[in-house]
Parts: C-alpha cells; sequence; structure tokens
C-alpha cells in the first residue's frame, strides 16, 4: 500500500487458499485517486492461476532440461542460465548474473560465438552453428535467438570433446 501511495500504482499479485482448500493466484492492478474525502485504490483484480502455471511450467523445463539454456539483455548482460549452462560452462548463475558475457567469457566475442551472436542481434534471425570453444576443451552446437525486446537467448548442447 505504501508503493501505491507513493508513486500512485498498485501492482501485487498473490495467493488465495479457498475454503475446500485448493490455491489459486490473483493479481490486482491499480492507482490512487484523490478525490476530496481521502485516497482511494481504484482497480481490478483478476485469476492469473492459469498463466502463473504456465509460467511456472516453463521455468522447470528450462531449468531441468538437458541442452545449456543462456538468456542476455540487450547488454549482453547473463539474465538466466540452467544447470547445464552451469555445468558446460563451469560458472554458476550466481557468479554470471548480471555480468557481461564477453567481459566473463574473454576472447569469445572475437571468436565465430561473437560473431554470430551479434549477426543474430542485428538481424533479429535465429542463428545456429558449432564451434569449437578451447578454454571449454570442447565443440558446442549453438542457436542463438534474438528476443522482440532486444534481449536473446542461446542454448547449445555439448558436442564431442
Amino acid at each position: 500500500m505504501r508503493t501505491a501511495l507513493d508513486t500512485g500504482d498498485y501492482r501485487v499479485e498473490f495467493r488465495v487458499t479457498l475454503p475446500e482448500g485448493g490455491t489459486r493466484w490473483l493479481a490486482a492492478r491499480g492507482r490512487t485517486v484523490e478525490n476530496g474525502t481521502g485516497t482511494h485504490i481504484v482497480g481490478v483484480a483478476y485469476d492469473v492461476t492459469d498463466v502463473r502455471s504456465a509460467r511456472d511450467h516453463a521455468a522447470h523445463v528450462l531449468a531441468t532440461m538437458s541442452s545449456g539454456y543462456l538468456a542476455l539483455d540487450r547488454d549482453w548482460r547473463v539474465t538466466y542460465m540452467n544447470a547445464e549452462a552451469e555445468r558446460v560452462l563451469g560458472r554458476s548463475y550466481e557468479q554470471l548474473a548480471g555480468e557481461n558475457l564477453w567481459e566473463q567469457l574473454p576472447g569469445s566475442d572475437e571468436r565465430a560465438f561473437g560473431h554470430y551472436y551479434r549477426a543474430a542481434m542485428s538481424t533479429g534471425r535465429v542463428v545456429a552453428f558449432e564451434d569449437y570453444y578451447p578454454e571449454l576443451a570442447t565443440w558446442l552446437e549453438v542457436r542463438a535467438v534474438p528476443g522482440t525486446d532486444g534481449s536473446w537467448c542461446r542454448r547449445w548442447a555439448r558436442g564431442a570433446s
């Protein structure tokens, strides 16, 4: 509520336990309105259980799939990586989160990796390639997928060492 009073906007998502024991997720959105008698919040609340379930399912699939998955923002900062990406890179998400990929993997931007990633970003098209990564002593089969918001992800399967 404090945020709504400070900014004029109210956004919250919360879980509701139903009398029969089921659970639903609700989202509420609104804004503050002054009307002479005080400040009120006017808005709507709606059921987002199906959306949240789909999002949770997608997150589970990404986290547990056997291909490495790494997501970056438009400034090449790591925003997500799954367990397989951590294993292949030998670094945890906590170590790379918010870090610039090129700074954390020196030289990768000068190889085919950098060329193809930048091509995907500049054209907005999916780029697939395979290249040897000497620091990891392995071949990687990569699929770079640009996002509509300027972010992008890469997915790979580890090739033969």
